[in-house]
């Protein structure tokens, strides 16, 4: 998904990535955190949705290194570090 992708549900994300922020969606009824983007809640069944912008740090507890794309319409995706 690329952030020139106008009404798709991450698109929020991309967006904020763009600004320099880190947004993530959370439910404006139960405050649950979503991620992936949802268009419903899986708590609550909210539709209400916000985009909450969080700090950019944490603890990388795991990762892994894909050298080569894993499908059809990746290629060129590849190689990539998941954390």
């Amino acid at each position: 998904m690329q952030a020139a992708e106008s009404g798709a549900l991450g698109a929020p994300f991309w967006d904020g990535l763009a600004a320099r922020q880190l947004r993530v969606q959370r439910c404006c009824d139960c405050r649950n955190w979503t991620w992936p983007p949802q268009w419903r809640c899986g708590r609550c069944g909210s539709w209400s949705f916000e985009w909450a912008a969080v700090p950019m740090e944490g603890v990388v507890h795991s990762w892994t290194y894909t050298p080569r794309a894993l499908g059809k319409g990746f290629d060129g995706e590849a190689p990539y570090v998941s954390v």
